[in-house]
């Protein structure tokens, strides 16, 4: 008779799992709650119900997405809209027909790819080339249009003129600093190039009252070694500045009157001087 109960028991206890294991409790609140059939309301019950076995069963048995890596595959001809290409976007035609265009060509290097390609990349240098001619001719009408047409001169009236102001610019400027600072000219003998340069410097101090100091690297080695001489003739601007004596290369190798002007204006530039010559644009 005992295994017999026992048996049972262990049935029901079988059937009971089942049981439970298909049925969801939701936790109490604390409000009336009327989601239970057949139940009414109630209160703060913790609400158990029967699972739906059909949407556990699609759940489960849902597709997994397979990660298989898609290829793209290139058409063999090339795509190109010619009777619509006028009207394309550019970034359209540059981002994405042209570089896939290219693409086929190289990958299915038929005559037919390969000047369809050429084509493209003809009618886009066209387009190119007629827009810049047009850019040319609406600017030359319409130069006040132009943003650098309101500083550039119109005329070669106007031309001379700068010219004119920038060079009594430049010589107020090496007029000003002409008692400050000097030219220190590293040389050596039998170099042919200083030879050149020695009457140049002397017309620059002629015409401009400026010192001119001849430096022989043979003579003053230290000197050379210390301002990284390796080329002759090699200047330097000498500065003595309110912050102390300054030394700023200016030129090495032969340079022409204009453009030791400039250099030595430069010179001052590279050390912090207010020596815009080019000022006279704002006038």
């Amino acid at each position: 008779m005992c295994n017999i109960r026992l048996l049972i028991l262990l049935v029901l206890l079988s059937y009971s799992s089942t049981v439970y294991a298909n049925i969801v409790c939701v936790e109490p609140d604390k409000g009336f709650r009327n989601n239970a059939a057949g139940r009414g309301w109630f209160w703060g019950q913790q609400v158990c119900e029967p699972k739906d076995n059909e949407t556990e069963q699609v759940t489960q048995n849902e597709p997994i997405e397979d990660n298989k890596t898609e290829w793209k595959i290139l058409p063999k001809t090339a795509n190109i809209p010619w009777d619509i290409l006028d009207q394309l976007d550019p970034d359209e035609i540059a981002n994405k027909i042209e570089p896939e265009a290219k693409k086929v060509a190289i990958v299915y290097p038929t005559d037919e790819n390969i000047m369809a390609y050429r084509k493209l990349s003809r009618w886009m240098v066209s387009k190119a080339k007629a827009y810049t001619a047009r850019d040319v001719q609406v600017k030359t009408e319409n130069p006040m249009l132009v943003p650098e047409a309101l500083i550039a001169p119109t005329s070669e009236y106007k031309t001379r003129e700068v010219i004119f102001q920038q060079n009594r610019a430049k010589e107020k400027i090496l007029a000003d600093y002409k008692e400050s600072a000097k030219i220190v000219v590293y040389s050596r003998s039998g170099c042919s190039f200083c030879s050149a340069q020695r009457p140049i410097l002397e017309a620059f101090a002629s015409e401009y009252g400026w010192e001119i100091i001849e430096r022989d690297i043979n003579k003053n080695y230290t000197e050379a070694v210390r301002f990284n001489v390796e080329v002759t003739p090699d200047m330097f601007l000498l500065y003595n500045s309110p912050n102390g004596i300054q030394y700023q290369r200016i030129a090495t190798g032969l340079t022409s009157l204009p453009d030791l002007v400039l250099a030595v204006i430069n010179g001052f530039k590279y050390l912090g001087e207010d020596v815009d010559y080019e000022k006279v644009y704002d006038n």
